[in-house]
């Protein structure tokens, strides 16, 4: 793989996202910018993103897209056999459970980098026991976003605990100290600590693919359940 097309939606996400893989081709001067193809969110028709990327040829396409543009450009990509090595998704689509309801087979092979993923309940028991509560609860699997929402108050609420006090100033002053091992969290990360500015520093993301059907961890290695795929095979 060398060319990589950009791909992405016109909100401030979309933008920061290209802005982002831009600095990355300077640092990684291995990897050539083939296109860069931006689009309105809400669009009915990318059949001339679609042909711009035909036309580029690109080794693979990184994306940027909600549902919606999403399931549209999967299904004008096998409409028109566009069909690069590999296409990669910064999360929010190519791998929800709507994504894959939508498309069926055609999900297969995109892969999207996540925050969660079910596949590590078989590193950590955890995992699999919110999962469960998540499932009986709400009536749909888990996913990134919640999982991550659940991460955010259970680290609110060992902070109050050890705040032992209501106080918003004893809270922030418990959260500066932070100091949440992985194995206490349903996320890979390696911990939650914060800095400075109040990012922690232990985060790290995981990519998925969907293979027959069911989204797969399958990087980074130590904690792939499953083999990857690569290069894509055709559209069926």
């Amino acid at each position: 793989m060398k060319t990589i097309a950009v791909v992405h939606e016109s909100t401030l996400w979309g933008q920061e996202f290209a802005k982002s893989v831009e600095a990355y081709f300077k640092e990684f001067p291995e990897f050539q910018k083939s296109i860069v193809v931006g689009y309105q969110q809400g669009t009915a028709d990318v059949t001339s993103e679609v042909q711009k990327l035909i036309a580029a040829k690109p080794d693979a396409v990184f994306h940027a897209s909600y549902d919606a543009e999403a399931i549209l450009f999967a299904r004008t990509y096998k409409q028109y056999g566009f069909n690069p090595q590999g296409i990669l998704a910064i999360g929010a689509s190519f791998g929800s459970s709507a994504f894959r309801d939508a498309l069926g087979a055609d999900a297969n092979y995109f892969f999207v980098r996540e925050h969660w993923s079910r596949d590590l309940a078989a590193r950590n028991p955890l995992v699999g026991q919110v999962a469960k509560m998540y499932r009986e609860r709400y009536g749909k699997d888990m996913d990134g976003t919640p999982a991550r929402a659940f991460t955010a108050m259970m680290v609110l609420a060992d902070a109050v605990n050890r705040a032992k006090s209501t106080d918003p100033e004893k809270i922030r002053e418990a959260l500066v100290a932070t100091d949440i091992k992985a194995a206490d969290l349903i996320m890979p990360w390696e911990g939650v600590r914060f800095d400075k500015t109040g990012q922690n520093v232990l985060t790290r993301g995981i990519f998925v693919q969907t293979l027959d059907g069911t989204p797969k961890m399958v990087w980074p290695s130590d904690f792939a359940a499953a083999k990857f795929v690569w290069p894509r095979p055709a559209w069926r």
